[in-house]
């Protein structure tokens, strides 16, 4: 039973009843539960006129009044709305009434023969509070289906109006189309009711069918995926599309549908017909050396530019090739090595991309190598300035996504070709460098005069090398104002020592750079002429420099430690409400401040008002982006808000950073689980089996697929 002390907290029962003795007979009976406080009304009249002043949780209701009956105050009650739990008492046994008024709404229809029952007030409470119970039950049951009614009118919405080409077909002998989208409809430009009903096959190539029969019959439940790419005449042009179909399959395992979504690759198809173009033209060109050399590097030239132009930071680099030559009247040199730099804005911030690479092979093979590297990153470039898709990127995603394309793209050499690198992205704004290495010498940070590496080790081969379990790590450091970071080729660590002695050698110490970028105070220039002064090149040698011009900003200043010292001291004495009101009113005074922003959301979670401190994460990783932990927790919010797309990105960031986090793992095998997306999840899950094979959670989470 409910136990209620206050009068403001206790069930509100309305008595309709028009027979005093009776009832002051049930007022008394209900009297014996504390936790209910009886109204009593004696016509229709006047308890409209009482629901019309105060709110109830529960009304008794006579069926029999002098001017109506219960049946008739029932249907009143829903024609106006009024949504209360309705139990009749009444001395009639009748069943047809019991019927008719549970029909009607009714929660419960009792005689009035039990208020003589020794137990009539547990008869009666039970009644009452199992009637408020099953209210609730089916206004939550409402509003669930409210919701869930909404969520898939969205979700159609988002189907129908995607650029993504989407369509179904019946797992029968003809394939026939059961669903396609407007994406598709627009794309090859032909009527809806052209292509429902109709077998796919009716649609494709005569000379492409049994490729694409070939395609869907090898999958099963358990390779229930295929990827391929498929060219279309349209409008007289070839359209190259990347199609993936899925096989779906009912409870008992067997295959009912296909689902196939495609895309538009021309695009990436004519840039990879582009770069073949290329190359064979570089390849052709082999019989007058001098000149093939002097081409390449004039087609290398608009690669290695630096187009950055950044307010708080300066991206230099200094490249030496070790092949030099001269043709004609130019002197010039070619070689692998490789550094860029561009401006793109992800998500309306302004960000700087650098590159530093190494393409392997000495001289025209390295720089054929650094051709195609600089061609398809130009091309990276190019399409995320002119796409929303891609500037709606959150970096680390931007990052993932590029290596996944430049890696797709070597690949395809079969080995000829490989290239290690480091590229990224700085935020303008905040100084947080993202970014990831692929086989390359360790990054060197520079601060107050040391020098020192910021990755530990290697976790991605170059581009090019084709080798599973590879992990993808996007590093990431918060640079302070006067940091320098510093970049380069092997060409800075291959240099012969002693060179002019009888017995030189090769140097092997990594650690040696580190004198050098000191002995050259971070200054370009001055570390190659460091290096030149320990002995001999032998190899390609590029450094890059990222500079931080980014102002000192004190966030915590006198006032807000003062702040957070009294928000401290109050631990002892008030209550979690209390401080996080006064924090509420610090960030009303001192908006942005992230001291005050993060002490917030701390507060907040720990009282688990996660859908409050949601409200709050977007400004504090706005303003400081380094803080991976928040950005967690940000997203640990959103999905107990309910937010689970918002939760997802925040996640994949969140593990791009740290990828062997079990924790972080878990959380988004979690929300990937509660999108649906159950191949995503089984991903999340072995990527934590590979780390820790005994992971309870994780084993039981993947037999649950």
């Amino acid at each position: 039973m409910l136990n209620r002390n206050d009068t403001e907290n206790k069930i509100k029962i309305l008595l309709i009843e028009d027979d005093e003795s009776t009832q002051v007979l049930i007022q008394r009976i209900l009297a014996k539960n504390k936790s209910f406080m009886v109204t009593t009304a004696s016509s229709r009249e006047s308890l409209f006129s009482r629901l019309t002043d105060e709110h109830f949780d529960c009304i008794l209701l006579d069926y029999m009044l002098p001017d109506v009956d219960g049946i008739a105050i029932l249907k009143e009650l829903s024609v106006k709305g009024i949504l209360i739990p309705v139990i009749i008492i009444t001395s009639q046994g009748d069943e047809t009434i019991a019927a008719r008024s549970i029909k009607e709404g009714a929660y419960d229809y009792l005689t009035k023969n039990i208020l003589s029952d020794v137990n009539a007030h547990d008869i009666l409470g039970y009644s009452i509070i199992t009637a408020i119970q099953a209210y609730k039950l089916s206004l939550e049951k409402r509003r669930s289906d409210i919701a869930l009614e909404l969520s898939e009118k969205r979700y159609r919405g988002l189907i129908e109006n995607s650029p993504i080409m989407i369509l179904r077909l019946f797992n029968d002998e003809s394939n026939i189309i059961s669903f396609v989208n407007n994406g598709l409809c627009l794309y090859f430009g032909i009527e809806r009711q052209q292509i429902l009903g109709e077998s796919l096959f009716k649609f494709i190539d005569k000379n492409k069918i049994d490729e694409l029969s070939g395609h869907i019959k090898m999958l099963n439940t358990d390779n229930p995926l295929v990827t391929f790419e498929y060219a279309s005449l349209i409008a007289g042009k070839t359209r190259w599309q990347m199609w993936t179909i899925q096989a779906i399959a009912n409870l008992q395992n067997e295959i009912i549908e296909y689902q196939c979504i495609g895309e538009d690759i021309t695009d990436l198809k004519t840039v990879q017909i582009e770069l073949r173009s290329t190359l064979k033209k570089i390849q052709d060109m082999k019989s007058t050396q001098d000149g093939d050399y002097f081409l390449t590097s004039l087609l290398l030239e608009p690669f290695n530019y630096n187009h950055s132009m950044l307010e708080n930071a300066g991206i230099d680099f200094f490249i030496k090739q070790k092949k030099e030559f001269r043709f004609r009247k130019w002197q010039r040199e070619i070689g692998g090595d490789i550094c860029f730099a561009h401006i793109i804005n992800l998500k309306g911030k302004k960000y700087g991309v650098f590159a530093n690479a190494d393409a392997m092979g000495k001289s025209i093979q390295g720089a054929g190598g650094a051709l195609v590297l600089g061609a398809v990153f130009q091309s990276i470039i190019n399409r995320t300035r002119f796409s929303s898709i891609e500037q709606n990127l959150p970096p680390e995603h931007w990052i993932k996504s590029t290596y996944s394309e430049l890696q797709h793209v070597f690949e395809s050499f079969d080995g000829s070709m490989l290239v290690s690198i480091i590229f990224g992205l700085i935020d303008d704004e905040t100084g947080l460098v993202y970014f990831i290495n692929a086989e390359h010498p360790r990054t060197v940070i520079y601060r107050d005069g040391r020098a020192s590496f910021i990755e530990n080790r290697h976790q991605l081969w170059k581009l090019g090398v084709v080798e599973p379990g590879m992990i993808l790590q996007v590093h990431t450091w918060q640079m302070k104002p006067g940091d320098i970071i510093i970049m380069g080729s092997d060409g800075r660590d291959d240099i012969l020592l002693n060179a002019a002695s009888a017995a030189p050698m090769l140097n092997e110490d990594s650690n040696l750079f580190l004198n050098l970028v000191e002995e050259g105070d971070g200054e370009l220039k001055r570390i190659f002429d460091a290096i030149l002064s320990r002995g001999r090149l032998t190899d390609d040698l590029s450094l890059l420099k990222i500079s931080s011009f980014h102002p000192a900003i004190n966030y915590k200043t006198n006032e807000i430690s003062d702040i957070i010292t009294a928000v401290r001291d109050m631990e002892k004495t008030h209550s979690i409400d209390d401080i996080i009101s006064v924090l509420l009113d610090a960030v009303k005074i001192y908006p942005g401040n992230p001291v005050l922003l993060r002490n917030l959301i701390r507060y907040m979670i720990n009282n688990k008002l996660y859908e409050a401190a949601a409200e709050y994460c977007d400004a504090y990783i706005d303003i400081r982006p380094h803080d991976t932990s928040l950005m967690f927790a940000a997203s640990f919010c959103f999905r107990a808000k309910g937010n689970l797309e918002k939760a997802r990105e925040l996640a994949e960031r969140v593990c791009l950073r740290l990828p062997q986090n079990i924790r972080y793992l878990l959380h988004l095998a979690k929300i990937y689980i509660e999108n649906g997306n159950y191949i995503e999840a089984d991903k999340s899950l072995d990527g934590i089996l590979s780390i820790d094979p005994d992971n309870q959670t994780a084993l039981d989470m993947k037999n649950s697929l």
